[in-house]
């Protein structure tokens, strides 16, 4: 109710009448759609204000739109470039890779060479053991006899 009071003091009702081709309407303006005008008005010039600093500030700091798109190129073509050295990086990798893949397979072949060379050797040994073995059985039992 205080609040009211003093708010009534502030802003107090105000009547306004319009006339127009012979009728006469009455509007009230309470202190509450004052004040609501007035807060209204207040952040619209508050706005204004505001944006109006955004753009001044901007016009300033960027220049004109020809240097503002010679930076945006600059910008990309550095980060162009960047991204053709990844690029190039990772292809010297992917070569590096392959080299030591090819050394490791080129050591697997020539192990494996050995493995099959050392298989065929003891092949050939087993062999050879067998037959001394029987020619030795045979000659044991041509000498038994």
């Amino acid at each position: 109710m205080k609040f009211r009071s003093t708010l009534a003091r502030a802003f107090p009702e105000k009547r306004l009448f319009l006339r127009t081709d012979g009728e006469t309407r009455l509007i009230r303006l309470t202190p509450f759609v004052q004040i609501a005008g007035i807060s209204g008005a207040a952040l619209l010039l508050c706005w204004t204000i505001v944006s109006s600093a955004m753009v001044v500030m901007h016009g300033f700091g960027s220049g004109t739109l020809y240097e503002q798109a010679l930076r945006d190129q600059a910008v990309y073509e550095s980060r162009l470039n960047g991204l053709a050295i990844e690029r190039n990086d990772r292809a010297r990798e992917a070569a590096d890779a392959h080299e030591r893949l090819a050394a490791a397979l080129d050591e697997i072949s020539t192990i494996q060479s050995r493995l099959l060379r050392s298989e065929d050797r003891r092949r050939e040994l087993e062999t050879g053991v067998d037959v001394i073995a029987s020619t030795l059985r045979k000659s044991m039992e041509e000498r038994d006899d």
